[in-house]
Formats: C-alpha cells, sequence, structure tokens
C-alpha cells in the first residue's frame, strides 16, 4: 500500500533584528515527506506589526517534492518588541505550522535642531545727561566769569564778544 501524502513545513526570517519601517523576507518550504502526490493549504497571515502580502492558497505537491515561498513584509509601527510571523499547511493528514520571530527596534529620533537664539536683549538707552553747572558758589574764585575769543580769524566771521568760561573739574 502506498503512503498518503503527508506535509512539513519550514519558516525562516531574513534577518533576526528590524527596525520600524524595514523590510523582512521570509521563505517558507512545503515537502511532501509522504509517499503519494496530495494537495494541501498554505496559509500565511501577517500579524499586527508587519505590512505586505498575506497568502492563502491551495497546491499539489508530488511525493519527495518540494516548494519554496518568499514572502515580503514591513515592520510597522504596531510592533512590539518582537513580531511573530505564523504560516501553516492543512491536509488530509492533519495540519502542520511552523513559526519565525523577529526582534524590533525603535530608530533612535534624531535630536530636533536647537531653535535659534532669541534676539539679543538691549538695555534701554538712558537720554543723555546734561551736565548742569555746580551752584555758583563753587565756581573757583581765581578764574574769570568771561574771557576774550581767541580765534585768530578777524573777519566779519569772527568774534571779539566774550564767552562765558568752561567749568574746569
Amino acid at each position: 500500500m502506498i503512503a498518503p501524502a503527508a506535509f512539513s513545513l519550514s519558516k525562516v526570517a531574513s534577518v533576526d533584528r528590524v527596525q520600524v519601517g524595514e523590510s523582512v523576507s521570509y521563505t517558507l518550504t512545503v515537502n511532501n515527506v509522504g509517499g503519494s502526490e496530495g494537495e494541501y493549504e498554505l496559509s500565511d497571515i501577517l500579524p499586527a506589526g508587519l505590512t505586505g502580502m498575506s497568502v492563502s492558497q491551495s497546491y499539489r505537491l508530488a511525493a519527495g517534492a518540494s516548494q519554496q515561498f518568499r514572502l515580503e513584509a514591513v515592520v510597522n509601527e504596531q510592533a512590539g518588541e518582537s513580531v511573530e510571523n505564523c504560516a501553516m499547511v492543512r491536509s488530509s493528514s492533519g495540519m502542520v505550522q511552523d513559526c519565525a520571530i523577529i526582534s524590533v527596534s525603535r530608530p533612535t529620533p534624531t535630536p530636533s535642531p536647537a531653535p535659534p537664539p532669541p534676539p539679543p536683549q538691549y538695555l534701554p538707552q538712558h537720554p543723555p545727561q546734561h551736565l548742569s553747572p555746580p551752584p555758583p558758589s563753587t565756581y573757583p574764585s581765581t578764574y574769570p566769569s568771561t574771557y576774550p575769543s581767541t580765534c585768530g580769524n578777524t573777519g566779519s566771521y569772527g568774534s571779539t564778544t566774550p564767552h562765558p568760561q568752561p567749568y574746569l573739574a
């Protein structure tokens, strides 16, 4: 008597660790280890945390033959610290399952550039202080209160009128 078809399944991830936003490839290998040709259904439904194409389809496989499938997925924001992705083969002889687990890391956030410094704060400008001469009693007694102009210009723009003596500190 010929043994019925019996299937084995292997599932392997292309990487052990990925970051959110990166791709991972899964290789599924189905072997017919039975003595006759058989039909099986392959299911690989991607879990939350992976985005890509899921598979759920029937195939025929000769005794002693194998088929390989490659599935691509991208790790998305829903992924936790790890993602377990399982595939199943169902046939008249039963069901087999194999899973691949990948670790997920989050990209290190790039610090945003520091905001520009605020514009300099200038102290308010104080109006210029106009110094007024001290009271008349503090003028030195040895200086006259007026003096003649020493400008050498004696033309029409010259002046010989007395000017007040500047205060000398």
